[in-house]
C-alpha cells in the first residue's frame, strides 16, 4: 500500500513538472508583456503600453487580418476535403486498393516535415506560374492551398474516427428503404459526424494561425500573417511589444482550442443510439 502510494505521488510529481515545464516559458512570455523596461531581462513595472503602441501598428493588423483569412479559408477547404477522404476510407469498401493508397498518402503526409512541405509547395507554384502562365494568382491564395494540404490531413484522421465509429448497419438500413447516397449522407450521416467536422475545422484553424515554416516560403508583399510578423521583428530583438504580440496570438489560439475541446467533450457526452 505504502508502495503504491509512494508510486502515485511520485507520478503526479512528474506530471506537475511535466506541466510546469509547458507552461513557465507561455506565462513568462505573456508576463513580460506588461513590462515597463525595453529591456527584456530587467522588469521596469507593470504597464500596457506595449499593447497600446500595437494598436496604432498597421502593420500588425494587416498580418493578423491575414492570419485569420487564410486560416478560416482553409480550414472549410480541408475540411471539405476531409469529409470527402474519410467517406472514401470508411464508406467505399468495393475498392479496397484505392482506400489503401490514399490511407498511405494520409500517413506519409504526417511524417513530411513542414520545412520539405513549404519548399515543396512554393515549387508547385513556382512550376504552375512558369508553364502555365499563372503569374496574376495571388499569394493569399497559395498560402489558402499551402495551409489547406497542411491540415487535410490532420482534419481526415479526426473525420474518419468519428465515420469510423458509427455503426454501419444504419445506411445499410437506409440503403434497403430507398434512401439516395445524397439523402443517407445528408439526414445521417452529415448530422452524426457534424461535431467531428467542427473539431476537425477548429484544429485547423489552429494549426493555420501557428504556421511559421510554410508561410514564410509561401508569403509575399501584403500576405505576410502574424506568426511570420513575429519571428521577422524577433530578429531585431525580443522586446515587450514582440511579447505582447505574441500574448495576443497565444489568446486567439487559446480562445480557439477552448471551443475545440468543448465541442469533443460534447460529442464524448452525447449518446446516440446509433452508435455500437
Amino acid at each position: 500500500m505504502n508502495n503504491q502510494l509512494q508510486n502515485n505521488i511520485l507520478i503526479k510529481g512528474l506530471a506537475f513538472l511535466a506541466i510546469a515545464f509547458l507552461l513557465i516559458p507561455i506565462l513568462l512570455v505573456i508576463t513580460y508583456s506588461f513590462n515597463a523596461s525595453k529591456i527584456m531581462t530587467t522588469w521596469g513595472g507593470f504597464s500596457l503600453s506595449w499593447y497600446a503602441e500595437l494598436f496604432h501598428d498597421r502593420e500588425i493588423f494587416v498580418a493578423l487580418s491575414n492570419s485569420l483569412i487564410v486560416a478560416f479559408t482553409s480550414s472549410l477547404i480541408s475540411v471539405f476535403i476531409s469529409v470527402i477522404f474519410a467517406s472514401i476510407i470508411v464508406g467505399n469498401k468495393n475498392n479496397a486498393v484505392f482506400r489503401k493508397v490514399l490511407s498511405i498518402i494520409l500517413a506519409i503526409q504526417f511524417a513530411v516535415p513542414e520545412v520539405i512541405l513549404g519548399i515543396a509547395m512554393l515549387m508547385l507554384f513556382v512550376f504552375l506560374r512558369e508553364f502555365f502562365a499563372l503569374n496574376n494568382v495571388s499569394d493569399m491564395l497559395n498560402l489558402i492551398i499551402a495551409h489547406s494540404v497542411l491540415t487535410t490531413t490532420y482534419a481526415t484522421t479526426v473525420i474518419t474516427a468519428r465515420l469510423a465509429s458509427i455503426n454501419s448497419q444504419i445506411f445499410e438500413v437506409a440503403e434497403d428503404l430507398g434512401a439516395s447516397s445524397t439523402t443517407t449522407f445528408m439526414q445521417i450521416t452529415l448530422p452524426l459526424i457534424f461535431p467531428s467536422i467542427v473539431s476537425a475545422w477548429l484544429l485547423s484553424f489552429i494549426l493555420s494561425m501557428d504556421d511559421v515554416v510554410i508561410a514564410i516560403f509561401n508569403n509575399g508583399p501584403g500576405s505576410t500573417t502574424l506568426p511570420v510578423l513575429i519571428a521577422s521583428r524577433i530578429r531585431l530583438g525580443i522586446s515587450p511589444e514582440v511579447n505582447a504580440l505574441a500574448s495576443i496570438l497565444i489568446l486567439i489560439v487559446t480562445v480557439i482550442l477552448g471551443i475545440h475541446f468543448a465541442v469533443k467533450h460534447m460529442i464524448k457526452r452525447k449518446k446516440i443510439v446509433y452508435d455500437k
